[in-house]
């Protein structure tokens, strides 16, 4: 399913990332709150260029903040990863290249 607002459409398939123990985060919607796994602190996002247009918001209430890194060298808004503190939430959209922070959070 997808919704368009305006000049964006907003993917709403499956979100899938990994974490630093190579556990897979499915999420059936583009919305993933990371309490889903709590303890680990690294998050992987999935490969920009299979993404192209994917919108994936990442909601942090795991109780710590968490890092967010990329696939390979890929990039988001030019930083190979991104710390997201407890209660702070960054919704990401892949260019087909990179991934690009289109909105955020900040409590």
């Amino acid at each position: 399913m997808a919704v368009s607002t305006g000049n964006t459409t907003l993917s709403r398939t499956n979100v899938v990332i990994t974490t630093s123990a190579d556990k897979v985060v499915s999420s059936p919607g583009n919305y993933l709150p990371l309490s889903l796994l709590e303890g680990d602190g690294v998050y992987s996002l999935p490969d920009a260029t299979e993404n192209s247009g994917k919108v994936i918001i990442i909601d942090n209430d795991t109780g710590s903040s968490v890092d967010i890194e990329t696939f390979s060298a890929q990039t988001i808004n030019d930083n190979s990863s991104l710390t997201l503190a407890n209660n702070n939430s960054v919704t990401v959209k892949s260019n087909g290249v990179n991934w690009r922070i289109i909105s955020s959070y900040i409590a």
